[in-house]
């Protein structure tokens, strides 16, 4: 079951039963717009900033690193379940090297994506399926009881 959408700006949203994806022309909004894309999605609250941030990391990572053949488009792909959200881009570059990260010194620019993905993720990787891919999964936290089901009992 899929349904494509087309909307201004050269994106294309593919619309899934259990999960959303979307293809990005590379260019400097692409980030943007894959931002902007995941903010209209049905995420809980609780993970949407973290999710944002995610995406626009390794959205970013794939415009560094990637070389783009005419034609060829970031592919984005967010999967919500009951207990985590997981965010995967994909490109034709190279790949990355999964593994741990570390911070880096306050005079180096550049280099904290993946450290940031790392912090902000229960787990992430990578993938090579003809394109390169990474994707992060970020935890949802259980919801808590609300102050007027406390005073309920």
């Amino acid at each position: 079951m899929e349904r494509e959408s087309r909307t201004e700006g050269g994106v294309e949203g593919v619309a899934r039963a259990h999960g959303r994806a979307l293809r990005v022309r590379p260019g400097p909004l692409a980030a943007c717009e894959a931002r902007d894309w995941l903010r209209e999605l049905p995420l809980p609250e609780a993970v949407r900033h973290d999710a944002t941030l995610v995406l626009s990391e390794l959205v970013t990572n794939s415009l560094r690193h990637a070389r783009f053949a005419p034609g060829e488009c970031i592919v984005i792909e967010v999967t919500v379940g009951d207990d985590r959200v997981r965010v995967e881009v994909a490109d034709p570059g190279p790949g990355v090297a999964p593994g741990r990260r570390g911070p880096r010194e306050p005079h180096e620019t550049g280099g904290r994506g993946l450290h940031l993905v790392q912090e902000l993720s229960a787990a992430w990787g990578t993938a090579q399926n003809g394109y390169a891919s990474v994707w992060a999964e970020i935890p949802v936290p259980p919801e808590e009881p609300s102050c007027a089901a406390s005073a309920a009992t």
